[in-house]
């Protein structure tokens, strides 16, 4: 087999010489690329088939966190995939399946903390 596995063998040689004709041999050789053909072709489909089933796992994992919203956790509003926030009735109206995750938009973020949420804040700031 292609990973080096022994699979079995066909004998077509013998102690005693013979006269085969071409097409013979040429028929031998079409027969032994067919068979290895088949064999890699085994290999390779078991290979693919592992793939499959890890990119299976990925797919499922991406989903799960597809599903997952973020919610501020202060004012409760959900963050869209475009970056705004809306009140998490309208959300849940339109998407009844959804997963929610907390966090904190800008405007509460800035409120609770009392420092920008766009990351311009520096320690140095403060004093």
């Amino acid at each position: 087999m292609p990973d080096g596995q022994v699979f079995g063998t066909i004998c077509v040689l013998d102690r005693k010489a013979n006269a085969y004709s071409q097409t013979y041999e040429a028929l031998v050789a079409q027969f032994k690329d067919l068979v290895e053909s088949h064999l890699k072709l085994l290999h390779l489909n078991r290979a693919l088939e592992f793939k499959n089933q890890e990119m299976q796992t990925y797919l499922d994992e991406i989903n799960t966190l597809r599903g997952i919203v973020p919610m501020c956790a202060l004012c409760k509003k959900i963050r869209d995939d475009k970056g705004a926030w809306h009140p998490v009735e309208h959300y849940l109206y339109r998407h009844p399946q959804a997963d929610i995750s907390h966090t904190y938009c800008a405007e509460c973020f800035e409120k609770h903390f009392g420092i920008p949420a766009d990351g311009s804040y520096k320690a140095d700031d403060a004093g």
